[in-house]
């Protein structure tokens, strides 16, 4: 009797032990989740606040369409703007794409997240910019946006 209620018990406790071990298991997939729910949802809150500067800001759209048009007409002053806009631009892209390496986000979700800097880089100023401050970034990254500028067209002139 005795060790027929060892044998249940020790049954009993590994059962007890796999069905811990599970629940753990799953709550680690759920944390992980949500860390990469963060993650992203970061990456469109810091998008939106971009987005929302340059619609709030006369003076930005008025740079960003000069640079578009007419970048030969740039001031010293808006060429350094634009230059910084369009790197702060590529700053976010980064961030995606990091968050894309890491396991973070998928392809489809990178995509979604390099959104606002695909406009940006058909830009033949924003490209010069690029080829400027690329040492910025790490190669792979380098790589992803120099693969991107070869595929894409310039945008036309208006």
């Amino acid at each position: 009797k005795r060790q027929a209620a060892g044998f249940i018990a020790v049954i009993g406790s590994l059962i007890f032990v796999g069905l811990e071990t599970r629940s753990n298991a799953e709550q680690a997939a759920l944390n992980t989740r949500a860390v990469e729910i963060a993650a992203y949802q970061e990456l469109i809150n810091l998008n939106t606040q971009a987005n929302l500067t340059t619609l709030s800001e006369p003076e930005l759209v008025e740079l960003l369409i000069k640079a578009e048009r007419s970048p030969g007409t740039l001031s010293v002053i808006e060429r350094r703007q634009y230059r910084t806009w369009v790197f702060l631009r590529l700053r976010l892209a980064d961030m995606a794409y990091f968050q894309y390496e890491q396991g973070v986000i998928d392809e489809e979700r990178l995509r979604s997240a390099f959104g606002p800097l695909r406009g940006t880089m058909r830009s033949r100023v924003a490209r010069e910019m690029w080829q400027v401050s690329k040492g910025n970034f790490v190669k792979s990254f380098q790589n992803y946006i120099d693969d991107y500028i070869a595929e894409t067209p310039l945008a036309e002139a208006p």
